[in-house]
């Protein structure tokens, strides 16, 4: 996300992602941040990035028995860190290899591997479900229908508990207030 000597990762990803028309960006980040973080789309050419060839070295150290793990560095709340893992696999790595970067080797790197990063037992069984296979396209990650978290499970459009017992999510005041707003405009137009 962060590559030194370079423009970072981030400004790459911001300069193709629509971040304010997205419902679960919208949702989860309040209006007035969700703009000025969109607005910050720099022209930049493509081959002035170097995180793929940060990402090949990182390719190398995994396959030569090195470890890697992935951090989005804050750039951006959510897909911050989805960003992080698709820049790992443009280094010609294979999707499972960024994957295990993201998951089991990251938990080992930072002292957790007995405890996360992978589905055993004994371990903590946070995970999420998603709708579209990220060992077919990296960008798939992003396709999150469920996360389990402590023994729960949860939507993750909404974060709307549905197992072991159904609980809404409170809104966030800014979706509440949007939706208030939105409301307010029909009646006017009646």
């Amino acid at each position: 996300m962060v590559a030194y000597g370079a423009p970072g990762g981030d400004t790459y990803w911001r300069a193709r992602t629509e971040l304010d028309t997205d419902p679960k960006t919208s949702f989860f980040t309040p209006a007035d941040v969700l703009q000025r973080q969109a607005r910050r789309r720099p022209l930049i050419v493509e081959e002035d990035y170097n995180f793929p060839a940060i990402a090949r070295g990182v390719r190398d150290v995994v396959r030569a028995g090195g470890r890697a793990g992935l951090g989005s560095h804050g750039q951006q709340d959510g897909i911050g860190a989805h960003w992080e893992l698709w820049m790992l696999q443009s280094g010609d790595m294979t999707p499972m290899e960024a994957l295990r970067i993201a998951t089991i080797y990251g938990a080992e790197s930072i002292g957790y591997g007995a405890d996360l990063g992978s589905i055993e037992p004994g371990k903590l069984a946070d995970l999420q479900v998603l709708d579209a296979n990220p060992l077919e396209n990296i960008r798939n990650s992003t396709s999150i229908k469920y996360v389990m978290k402590n023994g729960e499970l949860f939507e993750a459009a909404t974060l709307d508990r549905v197992w072991p017992s159904a609980r809404k999510f409170p809104k966030p005041f800014w979706v509440q207030e949007r939706e208030d707003l939105d409301a307010l405009r029909r009646r006017e137009r009646q």
